[in-house]
């Protein structure tokens, strides 16, 4: 926990100091703000991932044991 608010504080420092747009390197108010803001629009998208990792899964793990049935019955 120490480490994320050292890392913040020096996340904070840095964007003051280069003065670099937002859209390059936002502050992290910036990007907590719209987490909260925008959070119907995002919440969504973290969904999505588990389901293609699973449905992924399963195509590899089919097409593996095909593949594994062809190879055998080949010899």
């Amino acid at each position: 926990m120490i480490v994320g608010i050292i890392a913040l504080f020096l996340w904070n420092i840095f964007v003051r100091i280069t003065h670099l747009p937002p859209y390059i390197l936002p502050n992290h108010c910036l990007v907590f703000k719209a987490l909260i803001t925008d959070w119907n629009e995002l919440f969504p998208s973290p969904l999505i991932t588990p389901q293609i990792t699973v449905f992924a899964f399963i195509v590899a793990a089919i097409s593996g044991l095909l593949m594994t049935i062809l190879f055998t019955k080949s010899k």
